[in-house]
């Protein structure tokens, strides 16, 4: 079973809003493929371990979309939405996963999504220890 994405939105007091977004996506580690492992560490075949880590890096892609789906649907609502994206994305920062919910535009060549980048400022998150850009553009009211 995977993980939900949790959301809430949080009352900063005048007015101001602050969206929450705690994810934990699906890790690296190769879906299981029935009747396909001889143990728990050891797969039949090269084309099973192959296909096992396809499902895990489709899954973490889904996760990652609904993500930016969410984001997208508050940043319609609400253009100037204050947004944080944090947990476990089991991905590094140029990954494809952590890029779907940035929404780069260096990577969709759409100058009219700029408001919609997350990582459009290089804010910091941090990721088990280490920092890392993926955070939303400053709020100078703050």
């Amino acid at each position: 079973m995977e993980r939900p994405i949790l959301y809430v939105q949080l009352d900063l007091g005048n007015g101001r809003r602050l969206h929450a977004i705690n994810v934990h996506l699906k890790s690296k580690i190769r879906t299981d493929i029935p009747g396909q492992k001889i143990d728990n560490f050891t797969w039949r075949t090269a084309d099973a371990w192959a296909e096992g880590s396809f499902i895990s890096s489709m899954k973490r892609m889904s996760q990652a979309l609904e993500v930016r789906r969410l984001v997208d649907r508050i940043l319609e609502a609400e253009p100037a939405a204050r947004i944080i994206v944090a947990g476990d994305f089991n991905a590094t920062p140029e990954e494809v996963p952590v890029k779907t919910i940035r929404g780069d535009v260096e990577d969709t060549g759409n100058t009219e999504l700029a408001r919609r980048d997350l990582g459009a400022d290089r804010a910091h998150a941090s990721r088990v220890g280490q920092v890392h850009p993926l955070s939303p553009r400053p709020w100078p009211d703050a």
